[in-house]
């Protein structure tokens, strides 16, 4: 199962909708997770615009994940945006890490905006590493979770 995710930053003007749409139509991917639409509410004009009228299925939901089975195999598909801030990441860390252990078995797939890195090098436009604890933390959660971080 081939997943993307691309965090929009906004859907912009149409320059930047139409450089989407063709990514989007390509269809080299299962499954597309979108952050930071700027978006309250979608409508379906909008995701057939973008993607086109040929099978697509599209969901969108409150944070709450989604649980997919394919091909005998159970795969749970989190579109995450973290906050800013370190409390509002540990607090979501920890709701993930409780919906894990009550969901049952199954493959876990995180994708979207962390706002976070797993190692310093990572991190752009930041010289300075006055994020270690927050760095750490999350090192803990990816190894609690079981997931791996591809790049």
């Amino acid at each position: 199962m081939k997943i993307v995710s691309l965090n929009l930053r906004g859907w912009g003007g149409s320059a930047k909708r139409k450089r989407l749409s063709s990514f989007l139509q390509k269809g080299v991917f299962d499954v597309c997770l979108l952050q930071e639409t700027k978006k309250a509410s979608i409508e379906d004009y909008l995701i057939h615009s973008l993607w086109g009228y040929k099978d697509v299925r599209w969901v969108v939901k409150e944070p709450e994940g989604i649980k997919v089975e394919r091909q005998g195999i159970v795969m749970h598909i989190v579109n995450i945006y973290l906050p800013c801030s370190l409390s509002g990441k540990k607090k979501l860390w920890e709701d993930l890490l409780a919906f894990k252990q009550q969901s049952g078995g199954g493959e876990w797939c995180l994708g979207g905006d962390f706002n976070v890195v797993l190692h310093s090098s990572e991190r752009k436009g930041s010289s300075a590493d006055n994020r270690q604890g927050e760095r750490l933390l999350f090192n803990l959660f990816v190894e609690e979770m079981e997931v791996i971080d591809v790049p």
